[in-house]
């Protein structure tokens, strides 16, 4: 199992927060986030002409075109070829509250984009302490680890890493088969475990190497990490599903 403690003690890093802390390139995507936000740049604008945006922000070209290519993964500008670069003009949200569960691929399906899955790996291994503490079970405890970097459009999104104990399993090769296009939820609930709600924390973070290199990152790129506990739907609450899944992509997440 990959998640030693050595990987668990890899996930507590420091968000830096000073402006003096920021690269030129994040700085620039901050600015730019900045203004489509407070509606200078309105949805539909077409930006400046890369040598005019990058003198206006006192940096190099290279280093606005990584900063455009952040904020166009994160699907608030769009670039059309041969014409220049847009303010999107439906960007990323979600229609659903949090109270709602559902897989990244239903998520992207309602973001209406194409999701896809990268690098999955299915293996099984033995529950370390947090993992264990995730999922309600004794340190030792054999475990199925899943992890995937899932995409939008084929841009990647998400590292998601996922952890369900053997012994919560109707057999231990129930998700041996387990594919890149299958969504965890509908196989939990065609084994009988259905999930009945979930516990969530939100803890923003600095990727490491690992990271950016599953998510395509450049140095010192935030993350948002969601973590969260999936509860079965019995009398009796157990933990069906421990989920750590990390997201380099901005939504705005509506609630009724």
């Amino acid at each position: 199992m990959s998640n030693s403690s050595e990987d668990a003690e890899s996930v507590r890093w420091s968000v830096k927060l000073q402006e003096e802390a920021q690269t030129l390139e994040e700085r620039a995507s901050t600015r730019l986030r900045d203004l489509i936000r407070g509606g200078t740049l309105s949805p539909g604008d077409q930006l400046p002409a890369e040598p005019e945006l990058a003198k206006q922000f006192g940096i190099s070209r290279p280093t606005l075109r990584a900063a455009l290519s952040e904020l166009i993964a994160g699907g608030l500008l769009i670039r059309r070829r041969g014409i220049g670069t847009f303010v999107s003009t439906s960007p990323p949200q979600l229609s659903q509250g949090l109270e709602n569960l559902m897989g990244t691929g239903q998520s992207n399906n309602l973001l209406g984009t194409k999701p896809g899955t990268i690098g999955l790996e299915v293996r099984r291994g033995r529950a370390d302490e947090e993992i264990a503490e995730g999922l309600k079970v004794a340190p030792g405890s054999p475990v199925l680890h899943i992890s995937r970097t899932r995409t939008a459009d084929d841009v990647p999104v998400m590292q998601c890493e996922e952890w369900i104990s053997l012994d919560a399993l109707p057999m231990d090769n129930a998700l041996d088969e387990f594919g890149p296009d299958d969504s965890l939820y509908e196989a939990l609930n065609g084994l009988g475990l259905v999930p009945r709600e979930a516990l969530v924390r939100f803890i923003p973070l600095i990727a490491n190497a690992k990271l950016r290199r599953q998510l395509s990152l450049p140095a010192s790129s935030a993350v948002l990490l969601l973590e969260q506990q999936v509860f079965l739907d019995t009398p009796i609450d157990r933990v069906v599903l421990f989920s750590r899944n990390y997201y380099m992509r901005w939504l705005t997440i509506r609630f009724p």
